[in-house]
């Protein structure tokens, strides 16, 4: 017979023992401790920029993080000796992914939503993102460049955008558009300029429904479908994180933005190759950025768009 090993959890206060987390957690309440209480008392840790013990939140939290905000960690980054810095990084990195048995990188939207530096403190420690991950193995989800004057060149005049007859809210632009039922998404290209590329476009509440658990499984399958055809699909959400934060106070929805995040975070490795979620902020920018995504096609399937976009709203909002 196979010799199973259970992991025991010792009382640090009586020594009992258990062999369940969960099971010391209730017995805590016998010596009147809050989980708080009971880790900062026996397992103290302290802030790796102020020095400060750090509160108890979350118990892996606690154990895994060293600073109580993601700003401590990026002015640690910033002021740390960087040698020092890009080891710390990296672990960040390494454990993270191990974790979760993931083979890539995080990519830019993943590095903003979770406790992880930006990839710009990556590359300001090593000179590239690329040239980071691949010092731990790893290469990233999106490790291609943006084609060049991706922002400014001129698109082809006999562009013919596919709208779907089920778009409740079609986008405008500036070439002849033709609406189709796809099978897939609410845009794509007609003729010689097809790419194999399609674009979903969503507002905020559009992926807070999407990525419910009512409708997440039929997402999957039109993911699915994308796959198996060999094509692409950009989720294109004319919003940001921070906007649908506020929407959801306002109108006191139940959706938590943390949730859906790590669902997009969990499709793009799930259909890694033939998915990409991208916050463009306004129909505005979507109605931009979309004809560009959908004639450049494979160009950019394997490029970080929201890094690239970012820096781009960036520099246009300091002119």
């Amino acid at each position: 017979m196979e010799r199973v090993c259970k992991k025991i959890f010792r009382c640090a206060e009586c020594k009992k023992e258990f062999e369940g987390r969960g099971s010391l957690h209730k017995h805590l309440k016998q010596h009147g401790l809050s989980l708080a209480e009971y880790y900062t008392l026996h397992y103290p840790r302290a802030n790796k920029l102020t020095g400060e013990p750090l509160p108890f939140k979350k118990f892996e939290e606690y154990f895994e993080r060293d600073f109580s905000t993601k700003q401590q960690l990026k002015k640690w980054c910033a002021k740390a000796p960087a040698p020092e810095v890009g080891k710390y990084i990296l672990g960040l990195i390494e454990k993270r992914q191990l974790k979760k048995d993931r083979h890539y990188a995080p990519f830019h939207l993943e590095a903003k939503s979770c406790f992880l530096p930006d990839i710009d403190t990556y590359r300001k420690i090593f000179g590239s993102y690329n040239e980071a991950v691949k010092k731990i193995g790893l290469c990233p989800l999106y490790g291609e460049r943006l084609p060049k004057k991706f922002f400014t060149f001129t698109l082809p005049e006999d562009l013919r955008i596919a709208i779907d007859t089920r778009e409740q809210s079609p986008l405008s632009f500036s070439f002849r558009t033709d609406a189709h039922k796809l099978d897939v998404g609410d845009y794509t290209l007609f003729g010689d300029h097809y790419s194999y590329t399609y674009v979903d476009r969503k507002s905020g509440s559009d992926l807070h429904a999407t990525l419910s658990n009512q409708n997440y499984e039929r997402f999957q399958r039109e993911l699915q479908r994308v796959k198996e055809r060999d094509s692409y699909l950009f989720v294109v959400i004319e919003s940001t994180p921070q906007k649908m934060i506020k929407a959801s106070r306002a109108f006191k929805r139940a959706a938590n933005i943390d949730f859906v995040l790590k669902r997009v975070r969990d499709l793009s490795y799930e259909f890694q190759g033939h998915c990409q979620f991208l916050f463009s902020g306004s129909r505005k920018i979507s109605e931009e950025i979309i004809p560009r995504l959908l004639y450049k096609g494979k160009e950019v399937w394997d490029t970080d768009m929201q890094y690239f976009l970012d820096h781009e709203l960036d520099r246009r909002n300091t002119e």
